[in-house]
């Protein structure tokens, strides 16, 4: 029963968290003012590298080429076709690298469902994790908290936005 009324107040939490968003410009730097557990809190790209500590900064790159994607992949030994939907499927790598994928995509990527794929973003992250080059996940994670502030996606990042405060 207790672990019943821990989720409860998680959910209503998290949706408390998304209905009072609305991104904003502060001293010229993209900010996500909003309440978290009744204390106001402004989310930024700092706030999340600090909380989360993933070890990248804000010089890494956020997003890699197409092409940068699809030859790295390839050297994976991917066999799909990433050029018409620019995803990569997870059943066009083998058992150890469809393995990463899924845990991507079930434990960071931006997803409701559909964990058979990632999309250009996430593949470029997977992929620099995976060479050990940099790259600015935490810009990648707060830029799609800017995109769900549009649209109230509530379900994400709930144990992230437990952290915050």
């Amino acid at each position: 029963m207790v672990k019943i009324v821990e989720w409860d107040k998680t959910l209503k939490h998290n949706q408390k968290f998304w209905q009072t968003t609305k991104p904003e410009t502060i001293n010229k730097a993209r900010g996500i003012p909003t309440t978290v557990r009744n204390k106001r809190v402004i989310v930024a790209e700092e706030r999340i590298r600090n909380i989360l500590k993933l070890g990248d900064n804000a010089q890494d790159p956020v997003i890699l080429s197409k092409d940068d994607v699809l030859d790295g992949f390839r050297g994976m030994g991917y066999v799909g076709d990433f050029r018409q939907k620019k995803e990569i499927k997870r059943n066009g790598l083998t058992r150890d690298w469809r393995f990463i994928v899924h845990v991507i995509a079930m434990s960071i990527a931006h997803r409701k469902g559909g964990y058979d794929n990632l999309n250009l973003e996430w593949s470029g992250a997977m992929l620099n994790l995976c060479l050990n080059q940099k790259f600015n996940l935490s810009g990648l994670i707060f830029n799609y908290m800017l995109e769900n502030t549009r649209g109230h996606t509530w379900a994400m990042y709930p144990r992230f936005i437990q952290m915050l405060c």
